[in-house]
């Protein structure tokens, strides 16, 4: 569904208002993060979620864009449909142009070239936010809180964040709920999410606000106990009975817990089986959330980000900079983490 036959759609289907009410949130993200000038050509996409959220998101935009002169084009994949529509689209547009993807999981197969490369060869900077269809409804103001944020301010502490871990061997992670990790590293250059995608970063996702790194292969050890939310396949649970995972030499050797810690393992269980590959159990990245307004809420992309929590990722960690391959890459998120470099105990909270 083209522009027009997706703002009928909504319409018809009651969010048209919802998506206006939220546009002036999203102003900012042309203005501020993307820096967009008059005249950028913006493709906007979004696939089908029993709860529209990724049509509501991207219809935001849209509306925003629109208020501020731009020409953006909007498409809905409906229901059944693949992004096919999508990828002939943006293998069109200009170069220097921009493209907004808002997914109800995560970006299937794009044409012959990874979406991110093709963005890089053809200078098209590119915001991708997944897990939207995994928003709850009464999580849906939060989600939008989690993208109204000072970026600058926000950009700051993380920057002072970076430095202070910089140059760190030894990471220690601490939580009053059980978690004691440790992972000997050299970080030569921690990254951070800030959501700024001007003309010096081609893109990247939202909502923004984590600082992480490419865990090396091997160097985690200890217990790590995930009380926010737990990444597989096809969900990320809302945790009520903590998952405990023990590490050992950079592995998850053993997972513990009720309903939740198997629902993890099945899930790695079916990856194996399928992958025949011991690198999804991996430790293949450390963050820490930043984003003063957002909140666990069941989307990986948004808990993350939280303010006062960490995650690692079990699995690959190849596109920003380690050494380990997976056919995944699942973020498990827990709470008020104490961070710990070279002995130093590092403040991750804004008031600490």
């Amino acid at each position: 569904m083209h522009t027009r036959e997706s703002i009928d759609y909504s319409k018809k289907a009651g969010f048209y208002e919802k998506a206006r009410d939220n546009a002036n949130k999203f102003r900012k993200i042309f203005e501020t993060n993307l820096k967009a000038k008059p005249g950028t050509q913006i493709l906007i996409f979004a696939d089908y979620s029993d709860n529209f959220f990724p049509y509501i998101v991207s219809l935001s935009y849209y509306i925003a864009a629109k208020r501020l002169g731009f020409y953006p084009i909007l498409i809905f994949s409906a229901k059944g449909q693949d992004i096919t529509e999508f990828s002939k689209a943006v293998e069109n547009i200009n170069s220097n142009s921009i493209a907004i993807l808002n997914l109800a999981n995560k970006l299937a197969k794009f044409s012959q070239v990874p979406f991110r490369r093709f963005c890089r060869i053809n200078n098209t900077r590119f915001i991708v936010t997944t897990s939207l269809g995994m928003v709850e409804k009464r999580f849906a103001r939060t989600f939008m809180d989690a993208l109204d944020i000072d970026y600058a301010k926000l950009r700051k502490r993380m920057l002072k964040f970076k430095q202070q871990l910089t140059g760190t061997k030894i990471l220690f992670i601490k939580t009053k709920a059980g978690t004691s990790l440790k992972a000997n590293v050299f970080l030569k250059e921690p990254i951070v999410s800030d959501g700024i995608f001007d003309f010096m970063r081609i893109g990247g996702n939202l909502p923004a606000g984590e600082v992480f790194f490419a865990a090396k292969k091997g160097s985690v050890d200890g217990r790590i106990i995930i009380d926010g939310s737990a990444r597989t396949k096809q969900s990320t649970i809302l945790i009520k009975r903590p998952i405990e995972l023990k590490i050992d030499k950079g592995k998850v050797v053993k997972i513990n817990g009720d309903e939740e810690a198997e629902l993890l393992k099945s899930a790695l269980k079916d990856e194996f089986k399928k992958h025949q590959t011991d690198s999804i159990f991996c430790i293949g990245e450390i963050g820490i959330g930043f984003n003063p307004r957002a909140k666990i809420v069941g989307s990986t992309i948004v808990d993350e980000k939280a303010e006062n929590t960490a995650h690692i990722a079990l699995g690959n960690n190849a596109q920003f900079g380690g050494s380990i391959s997976a056919p995944i890459h699942w973020d498990q998120v827990f709470k008020s983490p104490y961070v710990f470099a070279d002995g130093k105990e590092i403040p991750v909270k804004l008031h600490y």
